[in-house]
């Protein structure tokens, strides 16, 4: 059956486009809800009437406001945080636990149903939910697992505050994601002693898929280790967050990224199974079996929308080759996107569904006709055309999933056609063999080692073919413009390419609508327009890592440095978290100067995986103290690395055009007495007519030495103001020598401080300069040409 001839895609397309208008364009549910009504009591006249061609419209009209009306009442039911405090510690939370994940080394989380919160002097009454994570050592991990169920009410001691949202470029909204899951809140537990349960009672359906997923985590780790069991976990039971990100990295560079999730193919082979062990049942027991397996399955692996789709379509097979009916795959496909979208209108805005039915949807329709083409080739050797045949159906796949790919990783894979050719089937084997080793290892453990060991060889293989092939010169491109606009312009030019070549009998009328269409693609598509930072232009970012101190600099030859790198504790790390999808997002490959102001922890520990992870080139420091323990194990972490060190001492020197100057004079008597602070690393940074000076965390008693030994030197257009806007910086003596015209203050919200300090920012509006914070506005991004400063709105 052809896509046009298949009513409940049709119907899936409108809905779809109903539930689209919902969330961008909000109009009252009660007026909707009289249009539903009134396009009803039109659809039953019309249909009376004969009027059958307006009957359609109207039937179109009325599944268009039906998906509007869906997710307007799902966009009602998300949550919003409660508390007018961003951060509650010390609170003791009162609530239910709705799900438990599955522990990782040394955290845990579930989301709890909260009623209650009492602080030393407040008491709360909400009905909110919150993601909970109790971190701590793997022992107590492993005593939480076993005690706590889904349903359990409970009492816990910690901290509850508000997730964090896209406070960067690029960054990922954690806070909007979680609003998505019906999460309004999180919360940080230290202690497994302040996790109390106060009635023991469970859900039974949610605590026996909980035990098993569990028990299946548990005989994995049995018989795999390190970077294999986590790719098991992923395989299996849809949990990718502990493979290790360069592993992710190297999938994502050589287009191959979607064999590490839980997709159809290992439904597939679920269903394979099945039906070989047994095979010599009759048909009705057989494909009962296979049916309850799938479900099953989906359970397991924790229903993500590629495998309810392929489930939903496996089930719908079987039941039309019983019943002897026949099977429609676009048909099939819609009704697998319809429930699921009826169930939770927000999946449609999932990249997971958005690329497993993309996917399929492109190789059911271009499949085919590639496969009909491959057979008139008339090729004899029949590997040869598998080869080919495996490459059109890649291809086939690739062209609907091209554009979102690029939405949502960045990154055009040059090669991803013929490293699938090899990663696809070896894929099928590992899901085989991890499925194999774990039933069989709850029968004899020693056997599970057996086919576990045989896997991870083949894991390892298919590890070193994705670092290989992601390492090669231009195995991909950075593409960090696409948008939907894009996305929908290629669609668009897709679908009149299509028509051309399925229509057109002339060869050149095909050929020239494909010239055309690639020509308006790159023209009006800024698919290779030019980055958010260009060449030619100084560009700097006070990063927000919430408090703390972190600015990229983008010199105008493309050179960048890093001055500090935020905070980085066992709980969140800023290097890793916030900064590297930075520099991903802009294409930055490597820093190639670190500025660390001082040593303190909010300005220096985020470096340190960056420094791991082999960003960083040349560090720069204020000279080493050998009384501060930590000052020594960072240096001697830095060595380890074979990274040279150099220390801030009045110099001067030329970057891409720009004139970079270090002001601290370590052979100053009064300089050697100074706090940690005060020997903040100042650097005025200049080019053309405009400067910026950053300070670290520089204090009123530095500030005085400064200006007594640089004086006008120290005027600046831009100001990074010290220690975060506390009131012990930025002081009357300084300002009137400094003379900014902007203030960079890189402050965390609501932090405990009281950062930035009321009078700091009066003595700034006293001067009259303009307050730019990162508390209040997220990252802030200044450029300049030498000759004119410009804030970049990168929201």
């Amino acid at each position: 059956m052809k896509v046009s001839e298949s009513p409940l895609v049709k119907l899936v397309v409108y809905y779809s486009f109903g539930i689209f208008l919902s969330k961008y364009f909000t109009v009252g549910i009660a007026v909707v809800s009289y249009f539903v009504i009134l396009v009803i009591i039109v659809t039953f006249v019309l249909h009376y009437l004969s009027k059958h061609s307006v009957e359609n419209i109207s039937l179109i009209t009325l599944i268009i406001l039906l998906g509007y009306l869906s997710f307007s009442q799902y966009k009602i039911r998300l949550p919003d945080y409660p508390f007018k405090q961003t951060e509650i510690r010390n609170a003791k939370i009162f609530g239910r636990i709705e799900t438990l994940n599955l522990p990782r080394e040394k955290t845990v989380s579930f989301i709890l149903n909260i009623d209650s919160i009492k602080t030393h002097n407040s008491k709360y009454i909400t009905t909110t939910s919150a993601q909970c994570k109790f971190y701590g050592s793997k022992s107590s991990i492993r005593r939480f697992s076993g005690k706590y169920l889904p349903g359990n009410y409970i009492e816990v001691n910690g901290k509850i505050f508000r997730p964090r949202n896209k406070r960067n470029p690029g960054e990922f909204d954690y806070r909007q994601y979680l609003r998505g899951e019906g999460v309004a809140a999180q919360v940080s537990i230290y202690h497994l002693q302040d996790i109390k349960i106060l009635d023991g009672r469970n859900k039974t359906l949610k605590s026996i898929i909980y035990l098993m997923r569990l028990a299946i985590a548990k005989q994995i780790a049995k018989i795999y280790i390190g970077e294999e069991k986590h790719l098991v976990k992923a395989l299996i039971l849809g949990e990718r967050k502990d493979l290790d990100k360069s592993i992710v990295a190297d999938f994502i560079n050589s287009g191959t990224v979607h064999v590490l999730a839980v997709s159809g193919l290992h439904v597939g082979f679920i269903v394979a199974i099945l039906f070989l062990l047994f095979g010599r049942f009759n048909l009705f027991l057989k494909s009962g079996i296979t049916v309850v397996g799938i479900l099953l399955f989906i359970i397991i692996s924790g229903g993500h929308p590629s495998v309810i789709r392929a489930g939903v379509m496996a089930i719908i097979m079987i039941f039309a080759f019983v019943s002897g009916r026949n099977y429609s795959s676009f048909n099939t496909l819609a009704l697998a996107a319809f429930i699921i979208l009826v169930f939770n209108p927000e999946e449609l805005f999932n990249p997971g569904f958005q690329l497993s039915f993309a996917a399929v949807f492109s190789i059911l329709f271009f499949y085919p006709y590639l496969e009909k083409n491959v057979y008139n080739l008339q090729i004899g050797n029949q590997f040869i055309r598998n080869i080919i045949l495996l490459f059109s159906l890649t291809f086939a796949a690739q062209i609907g999933t091209l554009p979102i790919t690029l939405i949502y990783f960045r990154k055009l894979s040059l090669i991803s056609f013929f490293v699938n050719i090899i990663i696809v089937p070896l894929i099928g084997v590992v899901v085989a063999l991890a499925v194999a080793s774990i039933l069989f290892s709850f029968v004899s453990i020693y056997i599970g080692i057996l086919f576990a060991t045989t896997n991870t060889l083949i894991i390892r293989l298919m590890f070193y073919l994705a670092k290989l092939s992601s390492s090669l010169t231009y195995s991909h491109l950075p593409i960090v413009n696409f948008t939907w606009f894009d996305a929908i312009l290629y669609f668009s030019l897709l679908a009149a390419v299509t028509y051309s070549f399925l229509k057109f009998q002339n060869i050149k009328a095909k050929i020239a609508v494909l010239v055309i269409s690639v020509f308006l693609f790159f023209t009006y598509s800024p698919i290779i327009s030019p980055p958010l930072l260009q060449e030619g232009k100084l560009y700097v970012i006070a990063v927000d890592i919430g408090q703390g101190d972190c600015l990229l600099i983008k010199f105008p030859n493309g050179k960048t440095a890093l001055i500090d790198a935020g905070n980085a504790t066992r709980h969140f790390d800023n290097g890793r978290f916030v900064i590297e999808p930075l520099l991903h997002y802009l294409s930055i490959d490597k820093i190639n100067f670190l500025f660390i102001s001082h040593i303190d922890a909010d300005h220096y520990r985020g470096s340190i995986s960056l420094i791991y992870d082999g960003l960083i080139e040349r560090v720069y420091k204020p000279v080493l103290d050998k009384n501060i323990f930590k000052d020594l194990r960072f240096e001697n972490y830095v060595n380890h690395f074979n990274i040279p060190i150099e220390y801030y001492n009045r110099k001067a020197f030329s970057i891409g055009g720009t004139r970079l100057y270090f002001l601290n004079d370590s052979s100053l008597i009064k300089y050697k007495c100074f706090s940690q602070n005060n020997k903040s690393g100042l650097i005025k940074l200049c080019y053309g007519d405009k400067s910026i000076l950053f300070t670290g965390d520089l204090e009123k008693e530095g500030e005085r030495l400064w200006t007594e030994l640089y004086g006008k030197f120290l005027k600046t257009d831009v100001l990074k103001a010290g220690h975060h806007g506390s009131k012990s910086s930025t002081s009357e003596l300084f300002l009137n020598y400094v003379k900014p015209t902007w203030a960079l203050i890189s402050v965390g919200e609501n932090n405990k401080f009281g950062h930035p300090n009321f009078e700091t920012i009066a003595r700034l509006n006293k001067f009259g300069v303009g307050i730019k914070r990162t508390d209040n506005s997220g990252a802030i991004i200044l450029s300049t040409d030498g000759n004119k400063l410009n804030f970049i709105d990168w929201k």
